[in-house]
């Protein structure tokens, strides 16, 4: 019988699920769901299953969505940048949560207000590591920026893309 909080029954549901139809996503994304904050490693190992078996499948989108909603948003931004710079192909998988959810994390990992005070009082000081950081800077405010046009383009009346693009107005 399954209820709530019996791990031990939804993984074995989930494998079944797995084992009946290896192609279809929704057995590994909740096995992973299932493990995401308790062990990262086993559930983006059974994200990577998914991948052997539908080679097409947008699985580290589905890893960024995984950490955007356990609040990782450092490990979310890094899956949604590989996801939207990897083929322009996959940027027409991402939902419209995913472009709000990308750009929210990009800022998140490098507030570029603060960090511009943080380049300008390096640069006062002709430290070497102003550029490297620089463009750092500029890398994160640039894939936020465009996550945010492209979205906008496709969700234009999509209240978190708009609020995002003000942000760049500032």
């Amino acid at each position: 019988q399954l209820t709530f909080n019996n791990q031990k029954e939804a993984i074995k549901w989930y494998n079944k699920a797995i084992d009946i139809n290896p192609q279809s996503p929704l057995g590994y994304i909740s096995y992973a769901k299932l493990f995401i904050k308790q062990d990262t490693v086993l559930a983006l190992k059974k994200l990577r299953e998914l991948a052997k078996h539908v080679p097409t499948y947008h699985v580290d989108l589905e890893i960024a969505r995984l950490f955007y909603d356990i609040d990782d948003l450092s490990s979310s931004y890094i899956y949604f940048d590989k996801t939207f710079y990897k083929d322009s192909l996959n940027r027409d998988k991402f939902s419209e949560d995913d472009f709000v959810h990308f750009a929210a994390s990009c800022m998140a990992v490098s507030d570029y207000r603060e960090l511009s005070d943080v380049l300008e009082a390096i640069e006062d000081k002709n430290d070497s590591r102003s550029d490297s950081i620089k463009n750092t800077v500029k890398k994160f405010f640039q894939n936020s920026y465009d996550a945010v046009v492209y979205g906008l383009n496709r969700y234009p009346s999509n209240i978190g893309l708009i609020r995002s693009a003000f942000y760049f107005s500032e």
